[in-house]
């Protein structure tokens, strides 16, 4: 549209200034005024009514435009939902490939959080209400962070709770336990989320799938119910990183159990693809299904049909 625009107004400037051209000529040349006023008459009558044509056009080719959107909107009014603005398509898409919506979350790892802490305490508590406060700004559902590990996460480094072995664990260090409980203090219904990417050296010698490990992230889940009062609603195994093996996967959820934790399981929290020999075990071992609560996808431009179909027959 915006070229019909260009294109018409260009025709209109460049009709008239020719016509206005021949018009100044034809009056310095002439000898006769009056024949010099009335050749100008008529270059001004050419020049309007080449201007109005121009316009005619323009008007023509603009209808035909917003005639033509709104056939194409008319045809698609079946499947697409108008919102009450007007301005906001969503489309249905087909029956098999609908799934419930169940919120909007955000992601506080690698340091990313760092500065909020140390804002003056009117800003921080603006910031931290348009964030978790319900009815009021983005208004998360879901608060996902990072289980800190004394090491490199991204854009720094966020501190574990439990530097040692035989260290009692302190989950309030660092600010990721205190941003879920400001988050749980203006909501109490959020889902909290907790997911490692790495862990201190000790753990299990260097070998991250290791009974250390288990220890290790149920320690983290047992102090923030016993220092903040809330249990975590998932956990995750790494990031972006191998989801390990059955056994770790078993173990760990024998052990929230045995901890009488409802924390509940997410496995893969996967960014390049879905591991086929995941989506094969988790088609063919009914045991295997039962520990795993969620699946756990980064940047899910592209739907995976393997993980899909496995997904939807189980």
């Amino acid at each position: 549209m915006k070229h019909v625009w260009c294109m018409l107004n260009c025709c209109i400037w460049y009709v008239v200034t020719i016509c206005a051209f021949h018009g100044a000529y034809g009056a310095r040349t002439a000898s006769d005024p009056k024949s010099t006023l009335a050749k100008a008459r008529e270059a001004s009558a050419a020049a309007h009514k080449s201007a109005l044509r121009a316009q005619r056009a323009l008007e023509e080719a603009t209808e035909r435009y917003l005639r033509q959107e709104a056939e194409e909107a008319a045809q698609s009014n079946s499947d697409v939902a108008v919102s009450e603005r007007g301005d906001v398509f969503l489309a249905e898409g087909e029956a098999h490939d609908r799934h419930p919506f169940e919120g909007i979350g955000a992601l506080s790892a690698g340091a990313s959080s760092r500065l909020l802490r140390d804002y003056p305490q009117r800003k921080r508590d603006d910031i931290l209400d348009l964030l978790f406060k319900p009815g009021h700004g983005a208004s998360l559902q879901v608060l996902k962070v990072e289980i800190g590990g004394d090491m490199q996460a991204t854009d720094g480094s966020e501190p574990s709770h439990m530097r040692t072995r035989n260290e009692k664990p302190d989950c309030t260090r660092g600010y990721e336990t205190w941003l879920m409980q400001e988050a749980k203090r203006r909501n109490p219904e959020i889902r909290t989320y907790g997911l490692a990417w790495g862990v201190p050296g000790w753990i299990g010698n260097g070998s991250y799938f290791s009974r250390d490990n288990i220890r290790y992230h149920v320690s983290w889940l047992q102090c923030i119910r016993d220092t903040f009062g809330f249990e975590v609603d998932y956990l995750g195994i790494w990031n972006e990183m191998p989801w390990g093996h059955v056994w770790y996967v078993e173990a760990l959820a024998q052990e929230m159990r045995a901890q009488r934790f409802k924390t509940r399981l997410v496995l893969l929290d996967a960014i390049h693809g879905v591991d086929q020999g995941f989506v094969d075990l988790f088609s063919s071992n009914a045991t295997f299904r039962s520990l795993i609560d969620a699946v756990g996808l980064h940047y899910p431009c592209q739907k995976s049909e393997p993980l899909a179909s496995v997904l939807d027959a189980h």
